[in-house]
């Protein structure tokens, strides 16, 4: 029993030792990346990969968000006459052009006030010619002192209250005129038609309720929002010059629509600290709708010279950010710690930790350690298309 007891002090110490190497060699992911490619050394398998190389090329500095597709302009159209709706000249969901007519008004009574107006401007057309042939009698008479002055001025005045009378009725005429044309109610503008709100054979009062509403489609608006801290750099490439913007639709992600950007709201919504922005798209396919969500891209500038990979090479670890560079030399993954600046689509900028040029492991991250032998094999994934206007 003695010797027994004497033995344990020293297995639990030896014991004790091994565990706490084992728990350095896991607490270093370092270490155990080059103990474990010890152990691999000789004549271990190469590993199969794909790869890729880095390169350097231009990148487009954009934003990405949702936004949402409103119409061009709207339009509720609405009677400026009261009368019985005699014919809707349309289909309600049609295509209409501008000046094209839509409704007609009984007209009737108003052509009626028309003829009568008319009259009137005759009748005062008339009264005035003969006072102001009387005032011109009247003034002749008065430089040979054969009328008093008197009557010459009653001339002049009466003259002039013919022709203020005949200026009222031609001015009622004009009214009597606009009011008839108000019978026949056109399209303000090109759009879509809405529902027809009130059917032939109903009274409409002027100025009471929408009788349709239009919504212009070409070109077509999409409305965003973006933090209020891309405000500034926002700001400034508006300043230099356009900035193009994509609207794709959810199933449609790789054929986007291409605007500009043509409206900065002129202050920040403080409940939601965002700021909105509008985009204009021609739309001459009618992809874009009013009232859809679409994922809009906007592209602020091109920036030169940058070291580019795919992002399927990045991988995340307890360093941060790292590939595996391929040893042209070897054929052996090095474990590589890199800084990313940001991503662009399916592939990332490389700020520092790689060379263009460099080829990087895309695939088979995960048998790998530092040191490990690859083989690289061809990609066989289909390549995703990249979205029209995305930059180079």
């Amino acid at each position: 029993m003695m010797k027994r007891s004497r033995r344990m002090p020293s297995l639990l110490v030896a014991l004790s030792a091994a565990l706490l190497a084992a728990g350095a060699l896991l607490t270093c992911p370092a270490c155990s990346r080059k103990t474990a490619a010890a152990g691999k050394a000789g004549g271990d398998r190469a590993v199969p990969v794909t790869a890729a190389e880095a390169v350097r090329k231009s990148m487009p500095l954009e934003m990405s968000t949702f936004g949402s597709v409103e119409a061009f302009s709207t339009v509720a159209v609405e009677s400026q006459v009261t009368g019985t709706l005699a014919t809707v000249h349309f289909q309600k969901g049609e295509e209409v052009k501008k000046d094209e007519l839509l409704f007609t008004i009984d007209a009737a009574p108003y052509k009626a006030a028309c003829d009568q107006a008319q009259a009137n401007v005759e009748r005062d057309s008339a009264i005035e010619a003969n006072a102001r042939i009387e005032a011109e009698r009247q003034k002749a008479l008065l430089t040979k002192g054969m009328v008093a002055q008197s009557d010459a001025d009653k001339a002049v005045t009466d003259a002039a209250s013919a022709a203020a009378a005949l200026r009222a009725s031609t001015a009622a005429l004009e009214n009597a005129r606009l009011q008839y044309d108000h019978c026949f109610i056109k399209s303000p503008i090109d759009g879509k038609a809405g529902n027809i709100l009130v059917n032939a054979g109903n009274l409409v009062k002027a100025n009471d309720v929408p009788l349709v509403t239009i919504n212009q489609v070409r070109p077509v608006e999409v409305r965003f929002a973006i933090p209020q801290r891309d405000l500034p750099i926002v700001r400034k490439y508006m300043a230099a010059g356009k900035i193009a913007v994509r609207a794709a639709i959810a199933k449609e992600a790789t054929n986007p629509e291409v605007g500009e950007l043509t409206f900065l709201d002129n202050e920040v919504d403080r409940g939601t600290g965002t700021v909105t922005l509008r985009a204009t798209f021609d739309n001459k396919d009618e992809r874009l709708w009013p009232g859809q969500y679409v994922l809009v891209t906007m592209t602020l500038t091109l920036q030169p010279d940058l070291t580019v990979v795919p992002s399927s090479a990045i991988q995340a670890g307890a360093e941060g950010a790292y590939v595996f560079v391929i040893d042209p030399k070897d054929s052996t993954a090095k474990y590589t710690i890199v800084t990313i600046r940001r991503t662009a689509g399916d592939e990332v900028i490389v700020d520092s930790g790689l060379a263009a040029g460099q080829k990087v492991v895309t695939a088979g991250q995960l048998r790998l350690v530092d040191g490990t032998k690859v083989e690289v094999r061809e990609d066989k994934t289909p390549k995703t298309a990249k979205p029209e206007g995305a930059g180079a």
